[in-house]
């Protein structure tokens, strides 16, 4: 709805890309703000989401009978400095986790060779104009839902599942709309590529 908003009004890219980042440090002040004051005991008292993620996460880290092939994102305290702490592991857990060193088993490997792609992928986004591509994300509302969606299953997955084959199932959802993200300039590189083709054959033509 900002998105469409923005647009209507004619919004640069640039400008767009800003209001996001001032909502998002507003929106971490203000959650903070009102959090700070819990304790963890506290916290976890008054919200079901927290209390079913500890339980969950307990539950896959101390349960042998789930097999052995755990991660771990280190001691983690339940409260707004703690779980902020903890997202940008988690996140990177939720989208690239298993490595490929991590999922030498018959039931992980194609998972880790899905992982090396993402990071391929990421990478390559990276380093071809990603100022660019960040302004044409904040100014499109598909892209914006496929960014949102994708980091919210990836901090959920990475948080939560403890163990690698939870995890590749619970991330399932996210990878349709982080590929589309991560391949966004492929049409564009394409679409040169074939114009550069056909004013090569009408020159050729042309010549003859």
């Amino acid at each position: 709805l900002i998105s469409r908003y923005l647009r209507s009004r004619n919004t640069n890219e640039g400008a767009i890309l800003g209001i996001y980042v001032f909502i998002l440090l507003v929106g971490i002040a203000r959650f903070g703000g009102i959090l700070a004051s819990q304790s963890e005991e506290e916290l976890l008292q008054t919200n079901a989401f927290l209390q079913e993620a500890q339980v969950v996460q307990q539950d896959f880290a101390q349960n042998e009978t789930y097999g052995n092939r755990r991660y771990d994102l280190g001691e983690i305290e339940f409260t707004p400095i703690g779980l902020l702490r903890t997202s940008p592991l988690a996140i990177l857990t939720g989208i690239y986790r298993p490595f490929l060193w991590e999922s030498l088993t018959p039931s992980l490997l194609f998972n880790g060779l899905e992982g090396m792609v993402l990071i391929f992928l990421t990478i390559t986004f990276l380093f071809r104009s990603p100022w660019q591509k960040l302004k044409t994300i904040t100014a499109n509302e598909f892209l914006m839902f496929c960014l949102v969606f994708t980091l919210l299953i990836a901090f959920m997955a990475g948080f939560t599942s403890i163990l690698f084959g939870v995890l590749v199932r619970i991330r399932a959802p996210l990878l349709p709309f982080l590929f589309i993200l991560l391949t966004l300039d492929w049409n564009k590189l394409i679409g040169k590529d074939v114009e550069t083709e056909t004013e090569a054959s009408v020159i050729e033509l042309d010549t003859e």
